[in-house]
């Protein structure tokens, strides 16, 4: 029906402008101008900035993800790695400290047991890297 249509697009939606903003935001500091610059792009409306702002201070400051939004780490968003047999992989984003990394994929709606798949993947793919540990952290985010 309709109504189921258009929450499904509506949860689309969301899900892009979230991974959109969360892919730009190495701090907390960095929350402001990206929300800026989705305003000024026509990405993000003014009825819905609260509500993403506080999706992604909610995000940054859990327990088990604060320290990977500090100030000063390496980190790498949305970039391609590119497989022996010419795939790719991208995953949303990638904190690496040294030798190891942690490897974060954001999805929204339902638990999936292909998202923990997925996961296990990149971090495997982490690991032929060269990474000699990888921590994985799925986080939905429900808006």
């Amino acid at each position: 029906n309709s109504k189921k249509l258009w929450e499904e697009e509506r949860g689309i939606t969301w899900g892009n402008l979230f991974h959109t903003a969360i892919s730009e935001v190495y701090s907390e500091k960095d929350i402001q101008p990206v929300i800026e610059n989705l305003k000024r792009s026509g990405l993000l409306k003014q009825k819905d900035e609260k509500i993403l702002v506080d999706k992604i201070v909610e995000v940054i400051n859990r327990s088990d993800t604060k320290q990977l939004f500090e100030e000063g780490l390496i980190v790498k968003t949305e970039t391609d790695i590119l497989l022996n047999d010419g795939t790719w992989l991208r995953p949303d984003r990638v904190v690496i400290n040294g030798k190891n990394a942690t490897v974060i994929d954001f999805k929204t709606g339902k638990e999936k047991p292909e998202h923990q798949e997925q996961l296990s993947i990149y971090a495997e793919k982490l690991k032929v890297m060269g990474f000699n540990k990888v921590d994985k952290k799925l986080i939905y985010t429900d808006t």
